[in-house]
């Protein structure tokens, strides 16, 4: 058992956590949510033992241990991934396992050699093989691949003891937790579990939140209305100042207190991010065409024949296992672009063109904020030279650089500090704000929903869905894929020896994954099928027995041959039309149903071509009449 009572924690006027208190049973794993700079980070650091309270306790069961993985790893630099790991004292195939598992490239080599992404992976490697009895995981989803958020959720729903997860992968949450917990203004309010199995816990939750907004509202007002008739009887004149009148001066003035407080909060929970969509110059109807591309790295081979013409309007999800080749080909995109984060990381097809269009202009997400000087204000991030910036789109122009930030969630009196003292969240918030002050019109975004909470990764997703250009998406947030991908490129390999595939899928996430068992399925199939006709003939040609000759078509087999051709050709142009439609993107924003029904209809119209390929082959092997 885990039971926090009672923690408050103050930074200087700014109160982090007034009365934070919860009580985590063995059973639970509580998904803790709140908006970034809540202060959930600061909660498990104090739970910890981390950062020293004001007030309040931490009690754990007798005995009880706790683990803490952290945004920023703690690691000794001079180890390697498999010596921190072995300190933890389990056997060397648990540690081989976890490894292979987080993908931890080069286990064997100093900690301090690796990316910040492969450090994230081995404390997450150490935390849970030090198998402690409480696990505290901030963002433990941020870096990882499909597989490997897999593997996570089993451990974390295996786990025998309380678990707090923080996270804005609502999936993950959804698939492990038992309950959600939401830290607003200090204090920590919990949510009953959904009802009914049809509801997930993401989706309970914010219904809840809904109500207790709405009650929240409610009261405020009638809270006002009190003030007001207060307020009424001050005006008119109080009489002798007798114990009684003082007193009820007295609580008109800490009602107007607590009105302009719950009123300055409420506007905060209802401020909207405008941000108006990146200027998008003028595009061709193609804005990249890879031609039978081929990328690596030095003599390595990472993935080969992707071939894919990308226009105005699409968004795609790049999905995969980690080294696959997905930043790879990010990289290569900034090089054929002539962009400068690519001069020092240059990367050329090994084998075919990687062509570029007119006036195409590429901005990139800064996943791992190198762009922000924790030193610079907010202000002088933002606007070097003044305190206005200059935002492109149709609803841009000359705006204040403090109602610029109010757009991404912050106060404008915030512009003064210092980008240090902000939270992971609330940098990433700036890092989005940054970007959309450029102009370009095409975006590559690598794992932009790390640290982001569930109102600007909103925001997020509505000024990608409101982009005029096309995007490219490294994300393993499920629900955002679903939410905002018009296709998904999905870096396969079937064997780890072998380079990848990259097999564009139109659709979002949801529909890939049906379409890929779908895909595999025939796989499985053609190859048993290959095999089967393998064995059959060596086995007739090692009986060395003269075959049977060919059987005769029959009449109707005959008149199904003739039209077979037709047929096809039919089907495939039709199926072409389909894909004309889907790959020019609108049709997902203006007519989401007519797409989802097209989708099914090429989905279909793919498989009926490839039956009539298979049948075609089969009359053809008999004699015609």
């Amino acid at each position: 058992m885990l039971a926090v009572r009672g923690l408050k924690l103050a930074h200087g006027a700014k109160t982090v956590l007034d009365d934070a208190s919860i009580v985590v049973d063995d059973t639970d794993r509580v998904a803790l949510v709140g908006d970034n700079g809540a202060g959930k980070s600061t909660w498990m650091k104090v739970v910890a033992g981390l950062v020293k309270p004001d007030d309040g306790v931490v009690e754990r069961g007798r005995g009880q241990t706790l683990s803490l993985l952290a945004q920023e790893p703690q690691l000794d630099g001079d180890k390697s991934a498999r010596a921190i790991l072995a300190d933890t004292g389990r056997e060397p195939w648990e540690i081989d396992e976890a490894l292979g598992r987080l993908a931890v490239a080069e286990p064997d080599k100093p900690v301090r050699a690796l990316s910040g992404g492969q450090r994230r992976r081995v404390d997450l490697a150490r935390t849970l093989l030090f198998a402690a009895d409480v696990l505290l995981l901030d963002e433990p989803t941020n870096h990882l691949d499909a597989t490997a958020i897999a593997w996570l959720a089993e451990r974390v729903r295996t786990h025998r003891g309380p678990v707090v997860v923080v996270s804005h992968d609502r999936a993950f949450l959804d698939e492990t937790c038992t309950r959600v917990v939401e830290l607003s203004r200090g204090k920590l309010h919990a949510y009953a579990p959904p009802a009914d199995k049809t509801t997930t816990l993401t989706h309970s939750f914010v219904e809840q939140k809904l109500l207790r907004d709405d009650i929240a509202t409610k009261t405020q007002h009638k809270k006002e209305r009190l003030w007001l008739r207060e307020l009424a009887w001050l005006r008119a004149g109080t009489p002798a100042r007798t114990t009684k009148q003082q007193a009820r001066i007295d609580r008109a003035g800490e009602l107007e207190e607590w009105v302009e407080n719950e009123a300055r909060v409420l506007r905060e929970q209802k401020r909207t991010v405008g941000i108006e969509g990146v200027a998008s110059k003028r595009l061709g109807k193609t804005i990249l065409d890879f031609q039978d591309v081929t990328l690596g790295r030095g003599d390595k081979t990472l993935f080969a024949g992707l071939n894919l013409i990308v226009t105005r309007g699409q968004r795609w999800g790049v999905v995969g296992d980690n080294g696959a080749g997905k930043t790879t080909m990010l990289q290569a995109i900034l090089t054929a672009c002539g962009h400068p984060d690519a001069e020092r990381d240059p990367v050329l097809p090994q084998k075919g063109r990687l062509v570029v269009g007119d006036n195409t202009k590429v901005l990139v997400f800064d996943q791992h904020r190198r762009s922000l000087d924790p030193e610079a204000t907010l202000e002088q991030t933002l606007s070097a030279e003044n305190d206005h910036v200059f935002v492109p789109g149709d609803g841009g122009g000359r705006l204040h650089v403090s109602s610029y930030l109010e757009r991404f969630l912050f106060d404008g009196s915030d512009r003064s500090r210092r980008v240090k003292t902000l939270s992971g969240g609330e940098q990433n918030r700036l890092v989005l704000a940054k970007l959309f002050l450029g102009d370009a019109n095409v975006l590559l975004l690598d794992e932009p929903t790390n640290d982001l909470d569930v109102t600007t990764l909103g925001v997020l997703e509505e000024a990608l869905l409101g982009h005029p250009g096309c995007a490219f998406l490294v994300s393993h947030d499920r629900r955002f894929l679903d939410r905002v991908a018009t296709g998904i490129l999905a870096f396969e390999k079937p064997n780890p020896d072998e380079p990848a595939t990259v097999t564009p899928v139109l659709g979002d996430w949801t529909h890939y994954v049906r379409t890929q068992s779908e895909r595999l399925k025939l796989q499985r199939t053609a190859t048993t099928t290959a095999a089967t006709t393998t064995a059959a003939t060596t086995t007739a040609t090692a009986a060395t027995t003269k075959a049977p000759a060919k059987r005769k078509r029959s009449y109707k087999e005959e008149q199904e041959f003739q039209k077979m051709e037709d047929t096809i050709l039919g089907r495939e142009t039709r199926r072409d039309e389909l894909r004309a439609t889907l790959e020019a993107g609108s049709i997902f924003k203006t007519d989401t149903a007519k797409a989802a029904k097209l989708t099914d209809e090429l989905r279909a119209l793919d498989a009926e071509v490839e039956h009539l390929y298979a049948r075609w082959a089969e009359l053809s092997e008999l004699q015609g009449m």
